[in-house]
């Protein structure tokens, strides 16, 4: 019974992969235009969530010395948020499937665990630039598990925009090792999540394909991942002990580290609908041009510095995401010829 559930689990998995490498290729108006709501969307509440944490956990803003307790917080809030749409649904529940679930929630953990605990170090200009280059992780990941077919021209199309990103990089006045490497490993796992979570999606029958359901299965076991990183890096004791509730009052206090996560929930829900609309790839290159709004919103209202070099950047990889577009749409026109 067990060899054909898995046999039965991987001719699902393999299916909806063929189904995920013809997406890009016979696009609709009406998918269109869903796709560009979608990505306004996440565009929306991700820069909104980037900025916030950013004067949350920054010396400069509240300085919250606790990103990874408070990023186990958001996952705690989507999972009640979509436990509430769930009962007014009156979704079936069924049991947690920690095998599946499992690999995804780790990958997640990492990506946003080391993410906001980087954001203490790094400027958001910084991390913004150097999370760009989980393109070619997402990449790696999405050939290896079969989402996209390796092409030179894609390959060479990803190295370019890499360029660009060290050359928006490069000139960092006050360079953090610890930083970069916490942004590099987020950036990684990253690249994985997404893959990992197309898989999820639709692969599943408990998923269904429904967002919803995703984060409510996987925001639960993320939320428990993050918690214990956070115990074991910034302490309960220090936690328990901080002076953030004494001078921002509980009521002020708790509103302050709930908000970002609904932020969050909204963030993830919508990336979720461009996976099922999109390959991780198209969202990863979507999401470069996040970065550069992010970018130039970090330069106007923190003050971070940009070179001649980091704008140049900024220039080639603007070019490079044209250049995938071009290839996307060279390859519609040769699927209907």
């Amino acid at each position: 019974m067990i060899e054909l559930e898995v046999k039965s689990r991987e001719a699902a998995i393999q299916e909806n992969v063929e189904e995920a490498r013809k997406k890009d290729k016979g696009l609709k108006v009406e998918d269109g235009l869903a796709i560009l709501s979608y990505i306004l969307m996440w565009y929306g509440f991700s820069i909104s969530l980037s900025v916030y944490n950013k004067w949350l956990f920054s010396v400069e803003g509240v300085d919250f010395n606790y990103p990874i307790f408070s990023t186990s917080l958001h996952q705690f809030v989507q999972f009640g948020v979509a436990y509430l749409i769930r009962r007014y649904r009156e979704d079936h529940i069924e049991d947690w499937d920690l095998r599946a679930i499992m690999p995804c929630a780790l990958a997640s953990a990492g990506d946003i665990g080391m993410g906001n605990l980087s954001l203490r170090t790094v400027t958001l200009s910084f991390y913004t630039m150097v999370k760009s280059s989980n393109l070619g992780f997402a990449l790696m990941f999405s050939v290896l598990f079969g989402l996209e077919r390796f092409n030179w021209r894609l390959l060479l199309i990803i190295l370019v925009m890499s360029v660009g990103v060290v050359m928006m990089v490069a000139g960092e006045t006050v360079f953090s090792l610890i930083g970069f490497l916490l942004v590099m490993g987020a950036a990684c796992c990253s690249g994985l999540r997404w893959s990992l979570t197309q898989m999820l999606l639709k692969g599943s029958k408990m998923y269904n394909g429904d967002p919803i359901n995703t984060i409510y299965y996987l925001s639960p076991v993320m939320g428990a991942i993050i918690f214990t990183m956070s115990m074991l890096v910034e302490g309960p004791i220090n936690i328990a002990t901080s002076d953030f509730f004494e001078i921002k009052g509980v009521l002020a206090g708790s509103v302050m580290l709930i908000t970002p996560g609904v932020i969050a929930f909204y963030m993830t829900l919508s990336e979720f609908y461009l996976l099922n609309k999109t390959s991780v790839l198209s969202l990863s290159i979507a999401g470069i041009f996040k970065e550069l709004l992010t970018i130039t919103i970090a330069y106007l209202f923190f003050g971070d510095h940009l070179t001649q070099i980091n704008l140049l950047g900024l220039v080639v990889t603007l070019i490079a995401i044209c250049a995938y577009n071009a290839f996307r749409f060279t390859n519609f026109n040769k699927s209907h010829n």
